[in-house]
């Protein structure tokens, strides 16, 4: 699974501005080998990502049609996207620009609504689960955020 976006991916890609991102870094900065590793890596893990955020979303469906089986519901996701991307571009950054407004318009909704539930004294003691949940919550964090390394992809001046 590609790392998420750090300093070194933005050091790498000024070093090497050419596309390809992980796979070209292993490549020209290791071995051909190291290259073929990490293209193929890349393939696997995005088709993992792909079916792990289908069946996540179908879960969802599943709590409001339980009639349902999820795995019906994922699989007509993953076919829904597969028609978005067979049909373009323009398809796809509409739909693109419709998610992120929906997402950040989730977002802000939450933080205006939670502000008033805000109370210093909710972080104390700072680890009242223990520090094992909140490395379980840093894995979420790191798998939801795994696309900021896909600008090193296109990154070829």
């Amino acid at each position: 699974m590609p790392l998420p976006f750090s300093p070194l991916r933005a050091w790498l890609s000024a070093y090497l501005p050419l596309e390809g991102g992980t796979y070209t870094f292993a490549q020209k900065l290791i071995s051909p080998f190291a290259g073929f590793l990490a293209g193929w890596s890349g393939v696997f893990s995005n088709i993992f990502v792909g079916a792990a955020v289908s069946l996540g979303i179908a879960h969802y469906f599943a709590t409001l049609f339980p009639e349902v089986p999820v795995k019906v519901i994922a699989v007509a996701i993953c076919l829904l996207f597969i028609r978005i991307n067979i049909s373009g571009m323009k398809d796809s950054i509409h739909l693109n620009n419709l998610l992120v407004t929906l997402k950040v318009s989730i977002l802000l909704f939450f933080i205006a609504f939670g502000l008033g539930f805000f109370h210093v004294t909710n972080f104390v003691p700072p680890a009242p689960a223990g520090v094992a949940e909140i490395l379980n919550g840093s894995a979420l964090f790191f798998f939801a955020y795994t696309g900021f390394a896909r600008v090193t992809i296109v990154a070829e001046k």
